[in-house]
C-alpha cells in the first residue's frame, strides 16, 4: 500500500454527517465504526491515510443508501476554513483564475493522492487532477465530496451565479445523476480517466470582491512552511504515521510499513537504526500516545482502547499499560479525570 494521504476534513465531515442523522455506534457497520474509530479522536491530526478514507466513505454511502453523498456532506459539513491556509487564501484570491492556480500550487496540502494541472485551451480554462492511484483506490463518494468542495469554496467568492461549462468525473455513471447535475449545474461526465471543472474565460477572469493580495501571500507562506516540513519529515515519523490507522487491525509489522514507503524491511530498519531508533521502539511510543489520548476521552471503554491499539484482549494491554506507566489503564484515567476537573 502507498503511502498517500489527505487532510483529514474527509473523516470529520463523514462523523459530523452521521451525528446529525443521530446514527450511534450500534447502528453502524463495524468495518464503518473501525475506519471512524482509526481517525475521529485525533482532532490534532494533520493527515489521514486515503484508504482509511475511502472505505469509509464507501460504507457511509452504504449506510445512508446515498450514492451521492459526498454531494450532500459537502454542501453541510464543508467550509472553506477546513482547508486552512489554502482555504483562506481562496477566499483573498483576485479571481477566479488565482483560486484556481493556488489550488493547483498547494493541491499536495489537501491530498498527495494525484497531481493537479491547469490549461487554457478552447476559449475555456480546465482544472484537472490526474489520480496518483486507480479511482476505485481514492473511493468515488470521497472524491465526489472533494470535487463538491472546491465547487462551494468557488461559489462562495464568486459575484453571483456560478456554474461550470462542464464537469468530468472518474467514478462510473451513477443510475440516478441527477444529484450530480443539480449540485454541478452543468454537464457532468462520468468514467473519465482524470477530474475536471471547465470554466468560461469572462468568469475565471472576473475581479473578486473580497481579494486581498496581502492576506493571501500571508496564507500561502504559511501553506509553503507547512509543505517543507511535511517533505523534510523524518523516516521514524512517517513510520509512527503509517503505524497509527494500522493498528485496531492486530497484526501491525515492519514489512507491511515498509511497503507502504517502497522500501526493503531491511532497508527500513537500517535508515531507523541511522535515525537512533528501531521499529518495536516507536510501535511501543504509538501506543502509549494513543494510550493516553483514548484515556482522555469518556467515549472509549478500556476493552475498545485495547481493540484500538491492537492487542488482542484487555488483559494483554493491561500488562503493558502497568508496564508502561506504572500504573493500570483505569487508574490513569482516573488520575487523568482528576487533573481535568481541577484545571
Amino acid at each position: 500500500m502507498s503511502d498517500y494521504t489527505s487532510l483529514p476534513i474527509w473523516i470529520d465531515a463523514a462523523v459530523g454527517l452521521l451525528q446529525e442523522r443521530e446514527y450511534v455506534q450500534g447502528q453502524l457497520p463495524e468495518l464503518l465504526q473501525q475506519q471512524l474509530n482509526v481517525v475521529a479522536p485525533h482532532e490534532a491530526r494533520d493527515r489521514v491515510d486515503i484508504d482509511v478514507i475511502a472505505e469509509a466513505w464507501r460504507q457511509l454511502a452504504l449506510v445512508t443508501a446515498d450514492p451521492a453523498i459526498g454531494l450532500t456532506a459537502a454542501g453541510d459539513f464543508f467550509q472553506p476554513a477546513s482547508w486552512h491556509t489554502v482555504g483562506l487564501a481562496m477566499l483573498c484570491s483576485s479571481s477566479l483564475r488565482d483560486a484556481i492556480d493556488r489550488l493547483g500550487r498547494y493541491q499536495s496540502f489537501l491530498t498527495d493522492a494525484g497531481s493537479f494541472y491547469v490549461e487554457e485551451r478552447d476559449g475555456a480554462l480546465h482544472s484537472s487532477m490526474k489520480a496518483g492511484v486507480e479511482s476505485e483506490r481514492l473511493g468515488h463518494e470521497a472524491t465526489d465530496f472533494g470535487m463538491a468542495a472546491i465547487m462551494k469554496v468557488l461559489r462562495i467568492i464568486y459575484p453571483g451565479s456560478l456554474r461550470p461549462q462542464q464537469v468530468k468525473l472518474m467514478r462510473p455513471a451513477p443510475e440516478d445523476a441527477t444529484p450530480y447535475y443539480d449540485y454541478f449545474g452543468c454537464s457532468v461526465l462520468f468514467d473519465q480517466s482524470e477530474l475536471v471543472f471547465s470554466f468560461a474565460l469572462d468568469v475565471v477572469d472576473r475581479p473578486l470582491p473580497a481579494a486581498n493580495e496581502t492576506l493571501a501571500r500571508i496564507q500561502d507562506d504559511l501553506t509553503e512552511d507547512y509543505l517543507a516540513r511535511l517533505k523534510s519529515e523524518t523516516l521514524a515519523r512517517q513510520v509512527k504515521r503509517l503505524i497509527e490507522p494500522r493498528l485496531p487491525s492486530g497484526d501491525i509489522n515492519s514489512v507491511e510499513v515498509a511497503d507502504a514507503l517502497h522500501m526493503s524491511s531491511r532497508n527500513l530498519q537500517r535508515r531507523l537504526q541511522d535515525e537512533g531508533v528501531n521499529f518495536k521502539q516507536l510501535l511501543s511510543e504509538v501506543r502509549q500516545e494513543l494510550a493516553l489520548k483514548y484515556l482522555g476521552s469518556a467515549r472509549y471503554s478500556i476493552s475498545e482502547i485495547a481493540y484500538l491499539l491492537g492487542f488482542s484482549d484487555q488483559s494483554n494491554f493491561t500488562r503493558a499499560f502497568k508496564r508502561w506507566f506504572g500504573v493500570s489503564p483505569t487508574d490513569k484515567r482516573a488520575q487523568l479525570e482528576a487533573v481535568s476537573c481541577a484545571s
